[in-house]
């Protein structure tokens, strides 16, 4: 009689501590979106993204030069507002994109062109 209660018990457990351990997981391993910048201004900036889970400075990155994302979640739906902002911290570019644009029309590598002369 023990034995079938241990059986029965185990069988609802073991379901229960599978789903405990594999949900946190699949949620922790969104894959994050691999976001390069490319700068082809004549100045370094510095980059960042405003997404709904927030504001990430991805870094700065050099005259010609390209940066990638290195945060581990940026999320994966919304608006992508991508701004670039001199030495100064002068903004000097800023464009919202989609996650289709992103992913389909510029495989995530979005190109910084150079300034216009004012």
């Amino acid at each position: 009689m023990n034995c079938l209660i241990n059986k029965g018990l185990l069988l609802i457990i073991s379901p229960l501590l599978v789903l405990l351990t594999v949900l946190p997981l699949a949620v922790a391993c969104e894959p994050s979106a691999p976001l390069r910048v490319q700068n082809r201004t004549d100045l370094t900036l510095s980059i960042s993204v405003n997404h709904t889970t927030g504001n990430y400075y991805m870094g700065d990155v050099a005259s010609g030069e390209e940066i990638k994302n290195s945060h581990p979640l940026i999320g994966r739906f919304g608006a992508f507002p991508i701004e670039a902002r001199d030495a100064q911290g002068n903004l000097v570019y800023s464009n919202e994109y989609t996650l289709r644009q992103l992913e389909e029309e510029l495989h995530w590598k979005v190109v910084i062109p150079p300034l216009e002369d004012k």
